[in-house]
């Protein structure tokens, strides 16, 4: 009998772009361009101006261009930097659904581009790889369970480079059992814990899985081995890594539900479970709620709120990421969670401090991940109340084209210039253009706008 990892291997190599639904390259290209904006958005960022003189250390061959910046890198080196600039802002798209977290963009798209770079491959082969190597790593982390996240493992660390190695092995041309052997590889790099959540490391992790992610499909393609059933093999990863594991998910519906149209895109720059919250407390600015006016400031949110976004007395931004008070507190004052919000500066200033300090966070299980229930007390003793169902971003309350066309504007606009809207429409016309190379070398600023 072929064992779940050949099954699901077999499947993505059969797979032509012609076989795949409108719908899913369709959100190939919405995944696109968001990963691209918050990856030029991420440009700027300490974590990843200290990746890349590390990357630059070791040299090597400037096969692929590095997102908002004149440096070109080898093909896994640049995965690996413009993951970290993707991942770094926590401004990139979330698969949510009841039994896990999954940053799904991130492992996937950076690996896939630097490769088709490289070897000149059209827009059709990039979505294809990405639908294909998306739903990999999201069916993955489905069959990994609640227990895996809830243990605090990094769902896009342990699953990413299951992703990456997909995708770059659909876009390369690996045979069904080269691709298993790219999936064990791409398994035996996996890993990452949430201890790390609001440091530079967590979008390390990110940037490692697209870095994984090359390495092993390249790896398989030269003929390197793995188990031959990396996935449910007694001592294998879902039997290793997850108590309540579901190995039936990794093939449920396989080929007819592309877990891309599950998929999220964030108005906020911060942990996707925050957002309910960001929603709600905006909505009381818009009534004209002010923060002198507040007593107190009590959230009913799940429970994995207060796992991932605990943080009451954050440090840094990326600390402010992580701390759903903080993010009460700016969408109140700011009416914004976008990059300004999450300085170092602004986690310190004072009037943020006093108002993050009435926010009381109650745990509900009741209440879905995106979901949270707000009342407010002013100091006159009355009272507001405001229920979230769904954050905005969410798949069940989408960001249009026209908003994830905005928010690349806003971040890749002062990075590219005049060229972002050259970036939006090649984007937007994926399917029609000939040599991705192109699109990589409008990423560059102008210093290094041709390839090298």
């Amino acid at each position: 009998m072929e064992g779940p990892t050949l099954i699901l291997a077999r499947c993505y190599t059969e797979t032509s772009y012609a076989a795949l639904p409108p719908a899913a390259l369709h959100e190939a290209k919405r995944a696109i361009l968001d990963g691209l904006a918050v990856g030029l958005g991420g440009a700027d960022h300490p974590s990843a101006d200290l990746l890349l003189s590390y990357c630059q250390q070791l040299g090597g061959q400037p096969h692929a261009q590095v997102w908002g910046r004149p440096q070109r890198l080898p093909l896994e080196l640049a995965a690996l930097v413009n993951g970290q600039q993707e991942h770094v802002l926590d401004f990139d798209d979330t698969f949510l659904p009841p039994e896990t977290v999954l940053h799904g963009t991130v492992p996937v798209l950076p690996a896939i581009l630097a490769v088709a770079e490289h070897r000149h491959q059209s827009g059709r082969e990039l979505l294809r790889a990405f639908v294909l190597g998306f739903d990999a790593e999201a069916r993955l982390a489905l069959a990994l369970g609640r227990a895996h996240y809830l243990a605090g493992w990094h769902v896009t660390a342990t699953t990413g480079p299951v992703g990456g190695a997909v995708g770059v092995g659909t876009l390369i041309g690996l045979t069904a059992p080269q691709l298993v052997n790219a999936i064990g590889i791409a398994i035996t790099h996996s890993g990452g814990v949430t201890a790390m959540l609001g440091s530079m490391s967590k979008a390390y992790h990110c940037g490692k899985a697209a870095e994984a992610g090359v390495r092993a499909a390249l790896l398989a393609e030269l003929g390197f081995d793995s188990a031959a059933e990396p996935l449910t093999h007694p001592q294998g990863y879902l039997n290793v890594a997850a108590s309540d594991r579901a190995a039936e998910r990794l093939t449920d519906r396989l080929g007819e539900r592309w877990l891309l149209l599950e998929n999220g895109y964030k108005p906020y720059a911060s942990g996707v479970v925050t957002h309910s919250l960001i929603d709600a407390m905006l909505a009381f600015r818009a009534e004209g709620l002010t923060p002198d006016a507040i007593a107190r400031i009590e959230a009913s949110v799940n429970p994995f709120v207060l796992q991932v976004t605990g943080q009451q007395e954050p440090r840094t931004g990326l600390e402010g990421k992580f701390s759903a008070y903080h993010c009460a507190a700016v969408a109140l004052i700011d009416g914004a969670a976008g990059k300004r919000q999450f300085t170092d500066q602004r986690v310190q200033d004072p009037a943020v401090i006093a108002l993050r300090r009435k926010v009381v966070l109650i745990p509900d299980e009741a209440l879905r991940k995106d979901e949270c229930r707000v009342i407010v007390t002013l100091h006159d003793g009355s009272r507001r109340e405001r229920h979230i169902p769904r954050a905005s971003g969410s798949a069940d309350n989408p960001l249009s084209d026209s908003a994830l066309t905005a928010k690349f504007r806003e971040l890749a606009t002062p990075v590219l210039g005049e060229r972002a809207e050259q970036v939006l429409e090649q984007v937007w016309q994926l399917e029609t253009l000939p040599d991705v190379a192109a699109l990589a070398a409008l990423l560059a600023t102008p210093a290094a706008s041709q390839p090298a």
